[in-house]
């Protein structure tokens, strides 16, 4: 997995912690199997996902100071939106786009974007997400995607990097809806598109109505209910949003 160079355009080196070397984190990928995986039908295609831990697990690990950061794992769950996100993906030719996979987790959406042709850079705040993506990958021979431990609120990639950002579930609270919609005004490329996947949360509501009044053109494109792999709850609905800039001069 070559590293881009110092001028690269996706991202500045110097903000970011780009993994680099990921000969650790895959050393570890039969230990992180063995501690428990699962598996999700997409398209007829079954795909094993390794996890370590489930969120209640790690939840009572947590320590005030993890709170305070807000470094909650959610990144261990497999959420509605990044199931329907990927069946979404899994439909698109995605040859050439540099895309950007964010809150990556498992690593699901970023492994079928790669598969569908993108270039992907996997972005999460946790380590732990980032080694479990990566060996998903792997476990799944499919092309690994670059790995960068990043802070949305405080985003290390250069200005209007991006062909494509895609997200399944990361709009959960309202505090997320002011940096992720930052994030896209900094780094989505003018001509640029967004996938955002979300069972209808009161915050993603709101984020969708901040980016009409930011000029953003934003409409519902693919909607699928779902079962969860981690509970027996009903089938969630959930609604893969696209959101791009009109094109100059467009009524």
């Amino acid at each position: 997995m070559a590293r881009p160079s110092s001028r690269s355009p996706l991202y500045i080196p110097a903000d970011a912690n780009y993994l680099s070397e990921m000969e650790c984190a895959l050393s570890q990928c039969s230990a992180i199997l063995e501690e428990g995986s699962f598996s999700v039908n997409l398209g007829g295609r079954t795909l094993v996902l390794a996890r370590s831990a489930d969120l209640e697990s790690l939840w009572e690990a947590m320590g005030a100071e993890d709170f305070e950061d807000e470094r909650i794992p959610y990144w261990t769950e497999l959420w509605p939106g990044s199931l329907v996100l990927a069946e979404w993906l899994s439909r698109r030719d995605l040859s050439g786009k540099l895309t950007l996979d964010l809150g990556c987790g498992l690593g699901l959406t970023a492994i079928v974007s790669a598969e569908r042709g993108a270039p992907v850079i996997a972005a999460d705040y946790e380590f732990a997400a980032l080694k479990h993506c990566v060996c998903n990958a792997r476990l799944n021979s499919a092309p690994a995607p670059w790995l960068v431990q990043a802070d949305w609120r405080r985003p290390p990639f250069h200005y209007k990097s991006f062909d494509i950002i895609q997200g399944g579930d990361i709009i959960y609270e309202r505090r997320a809806i002011e940096p992720v919609a930052k994030l896209l005004e900094h780094s989505l490329k003018p001509d640029g598109v967004a996938w955002i996947a979300d069972p209808g949360r009161g915050p993603c509501d709101e984020f969708i109505e901040t980016l009409r009044g930011d000029g953003y053109y934003c409409e519902v494109m693919f909607r699928r209910r779902v079962a969860s792999p981690h509970s027996s709850e009903p089938l969630i609905g959930v609604a893969v949003w696209e959101i791009r800039k009109p094109s100059p001069g467009a009524k």
